[in-house]
């Protein structure tokens, strides 16, 4: 099977809209129970995904380009200090 006909047969499921139904009732039949019994997981659950959620799209939004950032200044450090001093390798 080709890379191609590989990555199609990946994405079909995701494209199609019974995938994430059937994801909701399955969530939806975990946690109704959990939920109408006044359990406390499902917060914490809940609070975990919102997080890790809000975490990556911070990343995306702002982190990557401060880490990058940083990379480039500690490049430019070392390579000031190479011109200083030179290398002794």
């Amino acid at each position: 099977m080709s890379f191609v006909a590989n990555l199609q047969k990946a994405i079909m499921p995701l494209m199609s809209p019974a995938t994430y139904r059937t994801a909701f009732l399955n969530m939806r039949t975990t946690y109704d129970p959990q939920v109408r019994a006044g359990k406390f997981m499902p917060l914490i659950h809940f609070m975990m995904a919102v997080g890790t959620i809000g975490y990556v799209q911070e990343y995306y939004a702002i982190g990557r380009f401060h880490v990058a950032h940083g990379q480039h200044e500690k490049e430019h450090a070392l390579a000031e200090y190479k011109a200083k001093h030179g290398s002794h390798h």
